[in-house]
């Protein structure tokens, strides 16, 4: 006798639970290492996977020269990389750094700050669809500094907002990390000035 399965047994996963999934998954990767690089490459390629986006870019700011630079990629060429760069305010990802708000574009052929750096749309500017664009700030103690943004086929309003939601706290999490990571990289280099000190006063003392 065959039995039947319960209600809602096949259905499908709520939004809710793949945005958490994918939180949970984000959280687990930046928490493994202290390889910011690394764990960048493998953040970036969860999020392509689960949006379902074509292209995605995180970029930090470079406080000694005011320009972003590229730190972790999906999608790109080396070429498009080189492309891709911005300064403070210039473009879409060069606002989002400057402003601290995030910009949601629903289809960038329609949006005139959007600059096509990294060749998200053919030379045409022909595509199958609307390509929406998704850029979001990272903020260290109340400062900007970077932005992570992704595109993918437009699908609607609503996931729009979904996809808007899991990035701002896949941000959060960013921002958390290369904070740690800052400080661990702080601590390092006064632990190693101390030891040149202390080897220094030891060669003083027995002049060797």
């Amino acid at each position: 006798m065959s039995v039947e399965p319960p209600p809602n047994a096949q259905a499908s996963t709520s939004p809710l639970d793949q945005e958490l999934t994918i939180l949970t998954s984000v959280g687990a990767i930046l928490s493994s290492t202290l390889d910011l690089r690394e764990a960048f490459s493998k953040m970036m390629q969860l999020i392509s996977d689960r949006l379902n986006m074509r292209r995605g870019t995180l970029v930090l700011l470079d406080e000694s020269t005011g320009r972003l630079r590229t730190e972790a990629a999906i999608g790109l060429t080396p070429d498009d990389i080189e492309r891709n760069r911005f300064a403070l305010g210039e473009g879409v990802t060069g606002n989002v750094v400057a402003t601290g708000r995030a910009r949601i574009i629903t289809d960038v052929r329609n949006d005139p700050d959007f600059l096509n750096r990294a060749g998200r749309l053919p030379a045409n500017n022909t595509t199958d669809g609307p390509i929406s664009f998704l850029c979001v700030p990272i903020k260290i103690e109340g400062r900007t500094a970077g932005a992570l943004s992704v595109d993918k086929p437009f699908v609607d309003e609503e996931q729009l907002k979904n996809d808007r939601s899991v990035l701002d706290i896949t941000a959060a999490f960013l921002a958390q990390a290369i904070q740690i990571n800052r400080m661990v990289m702080r601590q390092k280099e006064e632990l190693l000035e101390e030891n040149a000190q202390l080897r220094a006063q030891v060669r003083d003392r027995y002049r060797f």
